[in-house]
């Protein structure tokens, strides 16, 4: 999708002035008024880094729920996480609030336990930060001992957060015991934010004084957000006063003006003498003018900008249509009827559909739906994209809408992902639907897709009804899925239901391939047991494949010896050529021992000798 050519970008600023003297004398719709000044627009001090409550539980005369009850009501939610259902900001809020601190460390260990899921680690890290207030070492302590990654990261960087609300210093010494890594590193930003929240100077103080790298920037700019949210006059001033070598600093603090002053902002544009951070500033300002006064912020920009030769008089007319698209629906109306080709029509669509799907989005699909045939492309792209998005919030919502659109084949792609969704919220409905569909891949998928979680609870079923589909690809496609999933957790039962296919075709070798892989990661040793069994051809040349792929790092000896048992020449070369690639990498003094065993013709085995012998001169050389 292309961007507008200046041309229109230039009719668009006139027809944002036509239509915004009618605007500026109050002809605003109500709704988009409250919008403007509610829960969508900017307001002056606030600043929306983190989400929830940034301290510990709520003083309250409520009485804390009882252990029981608390479990009950946070398995409930936690299901309801899973299921990919709607969620009750107020009610989540309040059963965070009723929880007893001291019951928090055996409900995050049962929530630990659940499959990973972006609300439930959510939910974990909002508990911990309850914890912090009450006793931050024991929520620390819990957190760093996460096994996953992600929900490890979070939870510490949540607990470091709250902490530095109310012990910055203790926060920071916390911080710095934590091991390298991207979670560390993202930490430095989120505790001198929180320390800035309350004491701007110090916390400035405190980042300044960090050795030189990732940490000190990364704790620089958390607080020149913070500080420009909440006093963008004083932070400025700080900024102001840093070297040369803390540049950066001043664009984050004029970003974070522009967005809460953009007055003050507009005053200190002469301050940035880095292009690319005056290029961003100009349009954050021109942007946020937009929301109170869109002519006066072309007026701004005309007066700051040479429209003729600055890209950064298009890149800030973008974002005041940006802008205009959230709070003033009629006057982005207007600009759409300006655009006279296809390319600004798709570029102003998509950003109309973008604001108002995220707040409305069977007002903003009825709006793109209405849009005529000349911009049929557009609109369809547009129509796919929205209903995309609506599918991972609400799916039966956005399946409903594509049973009763015009086309409702437009959406076949989108088919797969809406039963996955659906699935978990609705499994018999989303079955009803799927089955309902035309025959076709889309259904194909989607039907993997629903039997697939089907089968977590009763496999069995699942299986009979795939074997029960015609025969076809549909009917392998699904039971290659369904090997898949069974391999997780019952890799012999896997084993057994390759037997179940018609053909040794490419469905088989598939799924032949799939349990290989997910096998040899949980027992390599049962894995090569089973490649000894098979009889020489495809399935077996395929499973050693899988086998060596994860097994060639750790015994590249034994790999060898895999590979050279392969039928296929062709597949056979290419696995030996991969094999001594990295071998010579890691040892290439054992890689040249063992490559006479290497079962390939002479010409390619003395290519690989001459690519060990340029392995070991670069070693030698270091």
């Amino acid at each position: 999708m292309k961007v507008p050519a200046p041309s229109f970008l230039f009719r668009m600023v006139f027809v944002i002035v036509a239509v915004g003297i009618c605007y500026s004398l109050g002809l605003r719709q109500g709704t988009a008024e409250s919008n403007a000044r509610g829960s969508s627009g900017p307001g002056k001090g606030t600043w929306a880094r983190t989400a929830g409550p940034a301290t510990g539980p709520k003083k309250t005369s409520k009485k804390f729920l009882p252990l029981a009850e608390a479990q009950e009501k946070v398995n409930g939610l936690a299901a309801k996480n899973l299921a990919g259902g709607t969620q009750d900001d107020a009610g989540y809020l309040d059963l965070l609030n009723s929880i007893n601190p001291a019951d928090i460390p055996g409900l995050v260990a049962e929530l630990a336990k659940l499959p990973a899921n972006d609300r439930n680690a959510s939910l974990i890290s909002e508990m911990l930060r309850r914890l912090t207030a009450v006793d931050p070492g024991l929520a620390l302590a819990i957190a760093v001992k996460f096994t996953d990654p992600s929900l490890r990261g979070d939870a510490e960087i949540n607990v470091l957060e709250a902490m530095a609300l109310n012990d910055p210093s203790l926060a920071l010494d916390n911080l710095k015991s934590l091991p390298p890594g991207n979670a560390a590193l993202r930490a430095y930003d989120v505790v001198f934010a929180s320390w800035a929240e309350n004491d701007p100077a110090a916390a400035a103080l405190a980042a300044a004084s960090l050795a030189a790298g990732t940490p000190r920037d990364n704790a620089l700019r958390g607080v020149a957000e913070a500080w420009a949210a909440a006093d963008p006059a004083s932070a400025l001033n700080w900024a102001l006063t840093l070297p040369v070598g803390d540049a950066a600093v001043l664009r984050h603090v004029m970003l974070g003006a522009a967005e809460v002053d953009p007055q003050l902002a507009a005053a200190n544009l002469d301050k940035l003498n880095d292009p690319a951070a005056r290029h961003d500033v100009i349009a954050e300002i021109a942007g946020r003018l937009a929301w109170d006064d869109p002519v006066g912020a072309v007026g701004w920009l005309n007066q700051v900008v040479d429209a003729a030769t600055d890209v950064t008089y298009d890149h800030a007319v973008k974002q005041i249509f940006s802008k205009i698209t959230e709070f003033n629906p009629a006057l982005a109306t207007a600009l759409l009827q300006t655009a006279s080709n296809a390319e600004d029509h798709d570029y102003l669509v998509a950003q109309m559909a973008k604001s108002w799907g995220g707040r409305d989005t069977p007002a903003a699909l009825e709006w793109v739906a209405s849009l005529p045939d000349s911009e049929g492309e557009a609109r369809d792209e547009t129509l796919r994209s929205l209903v995309a998005a609506w599918g991972k919030s609400d799916a039966a919502a956005a399946i409903q809408y594509v049973k009763n659109a015009a086309d409702p084949m437009l959406f076949l792609p989108d088919i797969p992902a809406l039963a996955q969704t659906l699935v978990k919220s609705d499994p018999q409905g989303a079955m009803a639907w799927v089955t309902s569909l035309p025959d076709g891949a889309a259904k194909d998928q989607a039907l993997s897709n629903v039997l697939a979680d089907f089968a977590h609870t009763d496999f069995a079923g699942a299986w009979n009804y795939a074997l029960a589909l015609p025969e076809g690809a549909g009917r392998d496609g699904v039971m290659v899925t369904l090997v898949s999933a069974r391999v997780k957790d019952d890799p012999v039962a896997a084993v057994a239901l390759l037997e179940q296919f018609s053909t040794q075709g490419p469905p088989f070798q598939n799924a032949s391939r799939d349990l290989a892989y997910a096998w040899v990661r949980q027992d390599p040793q049962s894995v090569s047991e089973w490649i000894n069994t098979l009889p020489d051809g495809a399935q077996r040349n395929g499973a050693i494949v899988q086998m060596v792929n994860y097994e060639a790092s750790r015994d590249p000896a034994s790999s060898l010896a895999w590979v050279n048992s392969m039928t296929n020449a062709q597949g056979r070369l290419s696995e030996t050529q991969r094999l001594f690639s990295a071998w010579a990498k890691t040892d290439p003094v054992a890689a040249l021992a063992a490559l006479p065993s290497a079962n390939i013709p002479p010409a390619q085995r003395e290519a690989l000798l001459l690519k060990i012998g340029q392995a070991q001169a670069s070693a030698k050389s270091k």
